[in-house]
Formats: C-alpha cells, sequence, structure tokens
C-alpha cells in the first residue's frame, strides 16, 4: 500500500503509477473502465495516478494538495467509484432518504388540503419508494462486492 495525504486525510493506494509523459489521456481512459478509485496529480513535471479499492477520496477535487513521498503535488482528476459493498449498501440508502424526504413533501401538493390524505399519500408513496430501497440495497451491495476491478489497468502507461 503507497500512502498519500489530501484533503486532511491519508488515502491508502493499492499502487501510485508515474505516467509516462504523453500517455495521460489513455492513462485516465483505462482507469476510467478499471472499476477502482484513482486519483490523477501533478508533481514537478511528472503525472501520478494513484489508485486503489475504496479509497476515501469524497471531498477531493480538481486543484488540491496532495503529499507524496514528502513532495507536494496538484490533484488534477478524481474518479471516486462505488467499489465495495458497504459503497454498495450506502448509495441506495442515501437516494431513498431524498426520494421519501420528496415524496412526502409533494404528498401535500398532490393530494390537496385534506390533511388524512395528504398523510396516507406520503405513507404510501414513501413505502414504495422504501421497497425499492431494499430492492436496491441487495443488488447494489452484491455489485459493489462481486464487480471486478483492473489492477493493473495502468501499468502499460506507466514508467
Amino acid at each position: 500500500m503507497d500512502k498519500l495525504n489530501a484533503g486532511n486525510r491519508q488515502l491508502e493506494a493499492s499502487r501510485v503509477y508515474k505516467i509516462r509523459p504523453g500517455q495521460e489521456l489513455p492513462a485516465k481512459a483505462a482507469a476510467e473502465k478499471s472499476g477502482a478509485d484513482d486519483v490523477f496529480f501533478r508533481m514537478g513535471g511528472d503525472t501520478f495516478a494513484a489508485t486503489g479499492r475504496g479509497m476515501n477520496l469524497k471531498g477531493l477535487k480538481e486543484g488540491d494538495t496532495i503529499e507524496y513521498k514528502g513532495q507536494k503535488g496538484v490533484i488534477v482528476s478524481v474518479d471516486d467509484r462505488m467499489n465495495s459493498a458497504m459503497d454498495g449498501l450506502k448509495a441506495p440508502y442515501a437516494q431513498a432518504m431524498l426520494g421519501i424526504g420528496a415524496a412526502t413533501a409533494g404528498g401535500g401538493a398532490v393530494l390537496g388540503a385534506a390533511g388524512v390524505g395528504t398523510i396516507a399519500g406520503s405513507v404510501f408513496v414513501g413505502g414504495l419508494i422504501a421497497v425499492a430501497a431494499g430492492v436496491g440495497f441487495v443488488g447494489s451491495a452484491a455489485y459493489g462486492a462481486l464487480r471486478s476491478v483492473k489492477a493493473d489497468a495502468l501499468q502499460p502507461y506507466a514508467e
């Protein structure tokens, strides 16, 4: 595991590659297809790519500072993938909560001023969303856990 620091936290990458000059775009395209989390950064005149599964890249963006082997660089690209079972479980839950909130807020507008009808409509719509979210939990968790990660997708572009 290679260790980097960015966004006031330590990132653990499976691998950090120094990308050959002129190979940055093909390397980025390969990284997008790899299924792993990736962060590309420039340090000095060189481009590096840190890749790994389940890296905590949340909130990192282009232009942020990153530190690797005691040197500082600048992030040029972040690709934060859903690639663990826990990531898979969390994603539909967040979407479902947004949907239930929207359904509850929208229930009053759709059903009019009748308080009982509004509550019943909101519960019904919210219940449908919750059932869909439950199915989403299982599907996303299985997808996240089973999807393959091409570990050496960036090797052909590295020095």
